[in-house]
C-alpha cells in the first residue's frame, strides 16, 4: 500500500468502528498518512481525532473532508445520501467507498461524476473496530480498497451487487442475535437465579467459543450441518434444536430474512428513483415513465399500523414477482391471513408469506409424486401438506 489520506464523511458508529480498525490495524501504521473527519456527530469525530491525534483531524464540512482526502469513505443515512453527495465536489482522482446500504454503484457513479472504477461499495458491522468483522466489497477487483477491507479483519468480494443484497441480510441479523442472549439472560437470572453479572459472562463466553468453533471451517459449506448433527441422539441439544423446529422458530428466521431482502430491494430502488429525480431536476429533463417507477414501493417491515382493512389484500404482481425470486423457508410458524387480521403484517408482507407458502405447497405437492419415497417419508410430507393448507386457509 501507498501512503494514504483517508476522509469520513459522516462520523456515525459504522464510521467510527472503521476508523478504529484502521488506525489500529498493524498492517496500515506505515501506509496511513492521514484520516479526516467530517463534523457529524461531533462527539464522535472529536471522540476519535483525540484517541488517534497522530493521525485523525475534523475538519469544517465534507467538503473540507474530500479537498484533503484521496479516499473517501461515505457513512450517511440513506434517506440523505442524495442530498450529501449533490453538495459535494469530487476529484477525478478520488476513491468513493459507500457504506449506505441502499446505494448502487450506477447511483453513485452517476452522482459523483467519478469514473466506475473509483467507486465501490461496502458493507461491514462493528466488531471491524477489533479487527474481527468481514466485509462485502463490490466491485471485485479494487486492490486498495479491499487492502483496507483485509485490514479490518477480512472481506468477501461480491461478484454483483445482487450478491452482497443477499448477504446483507445476514448483517441485518445482529441485533436479533443479541436479542437470543439477552433472552438467554435474562432466563438464567429470572428462572436459574443465577446473579446477573454471572449469567451475562456465561452466555456472552459461551457464545464466542461457539463462533470460534463454527469460524474454524467456515469455508466450508457442510461445516454448521455437520455440527448440528454432531450433536448427541435423543440428546438435550438434539430436543432443543428439534423442540425449536417444531415451534416454527427457524421457520420464521427463514421467514424475516425474506422480509429483508424484500425491504433492502424496495429501499435501494427508491433510492435510485430520488437519484434520478434529482437528475432530471437539475438538467430540466421531463421523467420517462416506467412500469417501475409508478408501482408503489411499500416498506415492507413495520408499516402494518398504515393499514386498517382486515379484508384479504390480493398480491400484485410486483409482489408476485417479489416472492418468486426469495429463496423459499421450509414452512411459516403461523397464518398469514390470521397475522394480517391481527394488524401484525403490512399488506405487502401478508402477498410475500402467502405466496411463499403456495410455493411450499407445490414443492411438498410434487415430492409426494415420487414413487421411491419410504412410507415413513410420505408420511412425513402429508403431514407437513396438511399442516401447510391448514395455515393458508384458517
Amino acid at each position: 500500500l501507498r501512503t494514504m489520506r483517508l476522509g469520513f464523511v459522516g462520523t456515525g458508529a459504522i464510521a467510527e468502528a472503521i476508523c478504529t480498525g484502521l488506525c489500529t490495524a498493524p498492517s496500515l501504521q506505515s501506509e496511513l498518512e492521514s484520516v479526516w473527519l467530517s463534523p457529524r456527530s461531533a462527539e464522535r469525530s472529536a471522540r476519535l481525532a483525540a484517541r488517534f491525534s497522530a493521525v485523525c483531524r475534523v475538519v469544517g464540512s465534507n467538503q473540507a473532508v474530500l479537498d484533503a482526502a484521496e479516499v473517501v469513505f461515505v457513512c450517511v443515512l440513506p434517506e440523505h445520501l442524495a442530498s450529501v453527495l449533490g453538495e459535494l465536489h469530487f476529484r477525478p482522482d478520488h476513491t468513493l467507498i459507500s457504506l449506505v446500504s441502499s446505494s448502487t454503484l450506477v447511483g453513485l457513479t452517476d452522482q459523483t461524476g467519478l469514473a466506475p472504477d473509483r467507486v465501490c461499495k461496502m458493507i461491514c458491522l462493528p466488531p471491524v473496530a477489533q479487527h474481527n468483522g468481514t466485509c462485502l466489497l463490490v466491485p471485485r477487483g479494487h486492490a486498495l480498497v479491499k487492502a483496507l477491507c483485509d485490514a479490518l479483519g477480512g472481506t468477501v468480494e461480491c461478484r454483483t451487487e445482487e450478491h452482497m443484497r443477499a448477504l446483507q441480510v445476514t448483517t441485518c441479523l445482529m441485533a436479533p442475535l443479541y436479542q437470543l442472549l439477552s433472552v438467554q439472560r435474562d432466563w438464567l437470572v429470572q428462572q436459574g437465579g443465577v446473579p446477573a453479572t454471572d449469567a451475562s459472562r456465561f452466555v456472552g463466553r459461551t457464545a464466542l467459543g461457539l463462533a470460534q468453533v463454527a469460524a474454524t471451517q467456515c469455508t466450508d459449506p457442510q461445516h454448521y450441518d455437520r455440527l448440528v448433527a454432531d450433536n448427541t441422539p435423543g440428546g438435550l441439544n438434539e430436543f432443543a434444536v428439534r423442540t425449536l423446529g417444531t415451534m416454527g422458530v427457524f421457520d420464521a428466521f427463514d421467514a424475516v430474512q425474506d422480509l429483508l431482502l424484500q425491504r433492502l430491494a424496495h429501499t435501494q430502488q427508491r433510492q435510485e428513483q430520488a437519484a434520478a429525480a434529482k437528475v432530471r431536476s437539475s438538467t430540466g429533463t421531463a421523467a420517462i415513465p416506467t412500469a417501475t417507477s409508478t408501482d408503489p414501493v411499500p416498506d415492507v417491515v413495520g408499516s402494518a399500523a398504515a393499514s386498517n382493512s382486515h379484508e384479504q389484500p390480493k398480491p400484485s404482481a410486483s409482489a408476485a414477482s417479489a416472492a418468486h425470486e426469495t429463496p423459499l423457508p421450509e414452512a411459516l410458524p403461523l397464518n398469514p391471513q390470521v397475522l394480517f387480521a391481527a394488524g401484525k403484517i403490512s399488506a405487502m408482507e401478508f402477498a410475500v408469506l402467502q405466496q411463499v407458502l403456495e410455493r411450499k405447497v407445490h414443492r411438498v405437492q410434487t415430492l409426494l409424486c415420487n414413487d421411491s419415497l419410504s412410507q415413513a417419508e410420505r408420511s412425513e410430507y402429508e403431514a407437513k401438506l396438511r399442516e401447510l393448507n391448514r395455515r393458508l386457509i384458517a
